[in-house]
């Protein structure tokens, strides 16, 4: 094997390590924003902020 073909399949392994842990990054998150609940606004019932005087 070249060494021009042993850098692109390690290329090819880093990209797919890289898009791993993005996807892996995104769950994470999407667990974190389940266990938090619901944001003050929604659990009163309201969607946007109230200013008050």
């Amino acid at each position: 094997m070249s060494l021009h073909e042993e850098l692109t399949t390690v290329q090819h392994c880093l990209d797919d390590l890289v898009r791993t842990v993005g996807r892996l990054e995104r769950s994470l998150a999407r667990l974190r924003e389940a266990e938090a609940g619901p944001a003050p606004l929604e659990a009163a019932g309201r969607t946007e902020p109230v200013d008050v005087p």
